[in-house]
Formats: structure tokens, C-alpha cells, sequence
């Protein structure tokens, strides 16, 4: 039959008989017209007529053929037996075998296909083309393509892969999920899981960094007082400001901000008192621009300093202040009155971290405001003096109340010149009191 074409066979009766009886005439004659015998016969050999024949009745000659052409039987082939012509047909059509095809070779109809059905080549197609399955598939696997995507939509695979990969949907994925990559995001972008990442801003309420002492719930912000938040304070910045229900203006205690390396301390300027004595004091430096340098040691991430402990300080050297109280000059009167005369006394205080929190006072002096004179040494030792602040404060002694303010003066300890000085003396809203001054010796030496 090698000569005769089944074209020139009339009417039916090819059931029975296999194209590969026939050497050529293949062209009009469709494959179904044959019920056996298509091992050996590639369906390019015929024209036409592929519609209801699968091509896993073909052994082989599938590569220039497209899937399309075939309208059903694809369940039991793979894609990689065809060469080309994948672009109008859905990996759904086939029930096995996509493990060698990437699905960057199908055009379309990606909905119902899982990419866990691909073993290889999701480099160039976006995730947001499957409707579905993506629970066994890393975000690795993708090398673009995730904006649409939300990582709640993987069920595992994270770790290599950055937030920033996602242009949305992390409130259901925790940042501990993610083993890198969280430069460029933001925390408000997760809804949950910030429990193990660190240094994320943090706003409290606090009245005292020493406030936890005799409490069984420390505040949030106690916890990290020390060493813990003078180290956090050397590479961010901190602001501390009073709370705004303090109706009457009051402050709080700057040094102990300042003492945890806080940059940004403020205060209510309207109200005079200790408070802004101390603030006037340490910025007194520096040509009073504002701006005062911190020490080294709160300034580097290698070294250690707690302000609960700074005998354990590299380079911790001790001092000690003395201080002589020889006389006052033309110290003004508390009560207006012609026949009003002070009783006053000197107290020097020390500011600075917990263990030079300290305070000394003279005798008082009856009756003489005009030129009184003490001839009294206090001496203080200073464990931290890069952080201390000396306030002479000069008051009216009263037997039956409380002393009267005269004047004060508070200047840093790192400022302080030794030998024979004269203290100008302030008012209580930091204005100048001429010619009313106190005439002291200092003296410093290293040890205690």
C-alpha cells in the first residue's frame, strides 16, 4: 500500500488499518479516522483533523506541534513533550509534568496552578499570576514581581526574602518571620510581632529614671535605665519633656535625663526653681550656644557606662572638691522693710549621678547681710565629674519657717577655676543681683 494514498480510498473502512501502511497521502485524512496504529506517526504528518485525538496516542513527533491544536486528551502528557506552542494553552490542561517548564512559557492561565507544580523558572513570572497555591513556595523563588503580593499569602520561606519586596499586606506577618531586610520598612507596617525586634521609637511616662526602686512593676521606661539606655542614647535620640497635664507648670529633675545621655531634655521655661537653675548652669558652657558635647564615654558603642555604677567606668578617677566659704558681699534683703536684716547661710549643692547626689551648708550669720563671714570648708568627693553641677545657693535663715531664697549661682564642675573666686550671685529668675557676690577658695584634687 506503500503507493496508494488513503485520500483515494472511497467512503470508510480505515478502522482497522494504521497510517503507517500508507508512505505519504496523509495530508486530508484525519487521525481519527484510524482506531489504532498512531505509535509510530507524528500528528505533523497530518494537515487537519487533530480535534478528537489525544496526543498520548502519539509515541512520539510531538515537538512541532502545538497543544492547541488538540482539543481534548492533555491530561496524561507533559508540556516539555512539545517544543513550542504553549502560548494560548493553561498549565491547568495538563495533569502531570510540569516539572522541566517554566511558567514564563505559558501567556496566560496561571488562576488555578499552583507554582509548586513548577520545579524551576519563576524567575521572570510575578506571583500575583497565580490566583492560588502559593503555600509551599518561598518568595525566594520569584526574582520580581512581589508588590501585589502579601507574605501571609506563603506559608513558609521568608527568611531570604526582604519586607521591602512587598508593597503591601505585611499587618498578618510578623518581622521575626524575615531573617533580614528590615532597613527599609517600617514598624507600623506590621500588625503584629514586634515582641523580639529591638529599638523601635518608644514613648513613655515616667517622673524618674530611679523610680523603680521598691517597685514590683518598674515603668517601661525604668527598665532600660543604666548602662542599657545610656547605650541606646549614644546612637538615637531621646526626648524628654514634661507631661502636659502638669497644670502648674512644674518640672521635672533634668540631671537624671542628662546623666542617661538623653539629648533633648525640655523644660517650662515660665517656671523659675532648682529645675532651670541646672538648665542654665550646664548650658552656661560653650559660649551659651545651646549645644554642650557629651562625655566620650556616653558617646561611644564600645564602652560601658551605668550611672548607677560608675566605679566600673574605664578611666574612672574620682575627685574631691573643696570648698571654702569665707565671707558674702551686700546680700539684698528678703523683706523690704526698713528695719529688715537677713540671717544668711551658704549651702553648696552637687548634681550629677546618684552617688554624688550630695549637699552641705554653713552656720548661719545673725543680722548681717552686708559683710558676712563663715571661714567654713565643705569638701565633696565626685565619682563622675564630667556629668556634675555645683549650685551655691545663699538663703535668710527662719527659726519658725522655712528659709527664705536669696540668691544662687550653678556652674558645671568642668568650669570651675581653683584658688580665690568671687560668685556673683543670680535671683531666683536667673537675672543678675549687682554687686551682692560670695568670696570662696576652691580646691580639687584626684582621689577621694
Amino acid at each position: 500500500m506503500d503507493d496508494v494514498t488513503p485520500s483515494g480510498v472511497e467512503g470508510a473502512g480505515l478502522d482497522h488499518v494504521t497510517p503507517s501502511q500508507f508512505g505519504a497521502g496523509l495530508d486530508h485524512v484525519t487521525p481519527s479516522q484510524f482506531g489504532a496504529g498512531l505509535d509510530h506517526v507524528t500528528p505533523s504528518q497530518f494537515g487537519a483533523g487533530l480535534d478528537h485525538v489525544t496526543p498520548s496516542q502519539f509515541g512520539a513527533g510531538l515537538d512541532h506541534v502545538t497543544p492547541s491544536q488538540f482539543e481534548a486528551g492533555l491530561d496524561h502528557v507533559t508540556p516539555s513533550q512539545f517544543g513550542a506552542g504553549l502560548d494560548h494553552v493553561t498549565p491547568s490542561q495538563f495533569g502531570a509534568g510540569l516539572d522541566h517548564v517554566t511558567p514564563s512559557q505559558f501567556g496566560a492561565g496561571l488562576d488555578h496552578v499552583t507554582p509548586s507544580q513548577f520545579g524551576a523558572g519563576l524567575d521572570h513570572v510575578t506571583p500575583s499570576q497565580f490566583g492560588a497555591g502559593l503555600d509551599h513556595v518561598t518568595p525566594s523563588q520569584f526574582g520580581a514581581g512581589l508588590d501585589h503580593v502579601t507574605p501571609s499569602e506563603y506559608g513558609a520561606g521568608l527568611d531570604h526574602v526582604t519586607p521591602s519586596q512587598f508593597g503591601a499586606g505585611l499587618d498578618h506577618v510578623t518581622p521575626s518571620e524575615y531573617g533580614a531586610g528590615l532597613d527599609h520598612v517600617t514598624p507600623s507596617q506590621f500588625g503584629a510581632g514586634l515582641d523580639h525586634v529591638t529599638v523601635f521609637p518608644l514613648e513613655v511616662t515616667v517622673s524618674s529614671l530611679f523610680q523603680r526602686a521598691g517597685r514590683s512593676h518598674p515603668s517601661p521606661l525604668s527598665l532600660w535605665a543604666g548602662a542599657e539606655f545610656v547605650h541606646h542614647n549614644a546612637r538615637q535620640l531621646t526626648r524628654v519633656y514634661p507631661n502636659g497635664i502638669r497644670t502648674e507648670s512644674s518640672n521635672f529633675n533634668p540631671q537624671e535625663m542628662w546623666n542617661a545621655g538623653c539629648q533633648i531634655v525640655a523644660l517650662n521655661f515660665q517656671t523659675a526653681g532648682t529645675e532651670m537653675d541646672l538648665n542654665d548652669g550646664l548650658f552656661s558652657q560653650n559660649g551659651r550656644c545651646g549645644y554642650v558635647l557629651k562625655p566620650a564615654f556616653m558617646r561611644s558603642m564600645e564602652k560601658q557606662f551605668d550611672p548607677d555604677h560608675p566605679e566600673m567606668r574605664d578611666g574612672y578617677r574620682p575627685v574631691t572638691l573643696s570648698v571654702e566659704v569665707i565671707s558674702g558681699q551686700q546680700l539684698p534683703k528678703v523683706n523690704q522693710k526698713e528695719e529688715s536684716i537677713v540671717d544668711p547661710l551658704v549651702r553648696v549643692e552637687i548634681h550629677g549621678v546618684l552617688k554624688d547626689q550630695a549637699k552641705q551648708e554653713t552656720r548661719y550669720i545673725d543680722n548681717n547681710g552686708f559683710n558676712p563671714t563663715w571661714q567654713e570648708t565643705l569638701k565633696f568627693i565626685i565619682h563622675v565629674p564630667e556629668l556634675a553641677l555645683v549650685r551655691f545657693v545663699v538663703e535668710d535663715h527662719d527659726k519658725t519657717s522655712k528659709n527664705d531664697f536669696i540668691g544662687q549661682y550653678t556652674l558645671p564642675f568642668s568650669c570651675i577655676q581653683q584658688g580665690y573666686r568671687h560668685i556673683h550671685l543670680l535671683s531666683k529668675d536667673g537675672t543678675s543681683i549687682p554687686p551682692s557676690s560670695l568670696f570662696v577658695h576652691i580646691g580639687i584634687k584626684e582621689g577621694s
